[in-house]
C-alpha cells in the first residue's frame, strides 16, 4: 500500500542526504533523515520505535556491506600472497 511508497521515499531521500554530506557512509546524516522522515510521514510516531527501525535498516544496509567487503578483502589478500609464492 501507500506505506511502502512512503517508506521507500524516506529511505531514498535519507540515503541521498547521506551521500551529499560526504561523510563516510553518510553516518549521522542518514540516520537523522530516516528517523525524521519516518516520524514526519507518520509511519511510526514513537521515537524509540523509529530509532530501532533505523538501527535495523543501517545494520542491514551499511554494516553488512562493510563486513562482506572486509571478508572479501581478506580473502583476496590471501589469494594474492599464494600466487606470489614460487611455484604457486
Amino acid at each position: 500500500g501507500p506505506e511502502w511508497a512512503r517508506a521507500s521515499f524516506v529511505y531514498a531521500m535519507s540515503t541521498l542526504m547521506g551521500a551529499v554530506s560526504f561523510l563516510p557512509g553518510g553516518l549521522g546524516v542518514t540516520e537523522a533523515g530516516l528517523i525524521g522522515g519516518i516520524k514526519a510521514l507518520g509511519l511510526l510516531n514513537d521515537s524509540a520505535q523509529a530509532t530501532a527501525v533505523t538501527g535495523a535498516i543501517r545494520l542491514t544496509t551499511l554494516w553488512f556491506g562493510v563486513a562482506l567487503g572486509g571478508g572479501a578483502l581478506m580473502g583476496f589478500r590471501r589469494f594474492v600472497r599464494r600466487s606470489d609464492e614460487p611455484g604457486g
